[in-house]
């Protein structure tokens, strides 16, 4: 085991030149250890790396030789595999509230959890979606800060903006805060969520991060709300409907047989269907009626309807008719 610093300082930048230069089929021999070393100001002996070597598989680190003429090593074992990499790459570019260039910083630190040569698997397969030029580069603070306030159980307050016309910034309410207690984020169609209960209103709203301004953190607590210990989050964003707001309703509906996939994926596993007939069934769910609801229903024509209850059904008729006069000759 390492007796001094300078043992120690050595190890740890073995471990690093294993990191970065070897995986399962880039291998490294005592020689090219040697070479990492020395361009990092630090001299070895032959003997002195295979000491380090048997260190570092003593602490655990999964140093593998591969026996022959020259013996060669690698690091066998790392936090995360080629495979969840990928995963977290694609996250990144898939989340729209992220801008360009923080997007390519974190790419390249998750690259870094691997071999440069397996990084450059990772670097082959990105493309960065086109961002919105009015991306925010605070949201990560953003985030944080409602994670923080979340564990703490304080309250929030904040301003709340849209753009104009003019892609100008313009504050909800006269540029009133909103005072919340933070429940959860959600990540849902590529944007950060935050639900909340709007101590005002006294209803669970949720708010798009990149579109909150001016957030703080308040010294007060927040308050134990029924409608909090009752929300089932795992469910939430499949009845709202790609976040929109909207009232709660018990919606029946009438489908195809082949859309029994799609209601499950929509609605979960344990969702109820009752047989209407050799082609049909039905099933009622609990949504957030919303625009974005409605144009689910319309996305499957007449494969889907609405049986229940008639408001719903009136108000989706009068939805798709005032689509049709704004593009039907009279």
């Amino acid at each position: 085991m390492p007796k001094n610093a300078g043992d120690k300082l050595r190890l740890i930048h073995l471990v690093k030149i294993f990191e970065k230069y070897s995986d399962g089929e880039h291998t490294l021999s005592v020689s090219d250890l040697q070479k990492k070393l020395e361009e990092r100001g630090i001299s070895a002996t032959r003997q002195t790396i295979y000491a380090d070597i048997y260190d570092l598989q003593s602490l655990g680190y999964g140093v593998i030789c591969q026996r022959g003429a020259m013996n060669r090593y690698y690091l066998s074992e790392r936090e995360f595999n080629l495979a969840e990499l990928k995963l977290m790459v694609d996250a990144v570019q898939s989340a729209k509230f992220i801008p360009g260039g923080d997007a390519s910083r974190l790419i390249d630190k998750i690259s870094s959890l691997t071999s440069v040569y397996r990084a450059g698997k990772l670097k082959r397969q990105i493309y960065l979606l086109d961002r919105a030029a009015v991306a925010d580069r605070a949201i990560f603070d953003r985030i944080d800060d409602i994670h923080e306030a979340i564990a703490d159980k304080a309250l929030i307050k904040f301003r709340y903006f849209d753009r104009n016309e003019k892609k100008e910034l313009i504050a909800r309410h006269n540029g009133e805060f909103y005072t919340v207690s933070p429940v959860t984020l959600i990540w849902d169609d590529e944007n950060y969520y935050l639900v909340a209960f709007d101590e005002k209103e006294g209803v669970i709203k949720h708010f798009r991060v990149d579109k909150i301004g001016d957030l703080s953190i308040t010294d007060k607590k927040a308050p134990l709300h029924p409608e909090i210990e009752k929300l089932d989050l795992s469910s939430y964003s499949k009845q709202v409907f790609g976040m929109y707001g909207g009232r709660r309703e018990l919606v029946t509906l009438e489908c195809v047989n082949s859309l029994s996939g799609v209601m499950i994926d929509r609605f979960g596993k344990d969702v109820t269907f009752f047989r209407k007939d050799d082609r049909r069934f039905t099933l009622t769910v609990g949504v957030n009626i919303s625009p974005n609801f409605y144009s689910w229903i319309a996305a499957f024509g007449d494969k889907i309807k609405i049986t229940a209850p008639e408001s719903v059904l009136d108000e989706f008729c009068k939805m798709l008719e005032n689509i049709l006069k704004g593009y039907c000759k009279e």
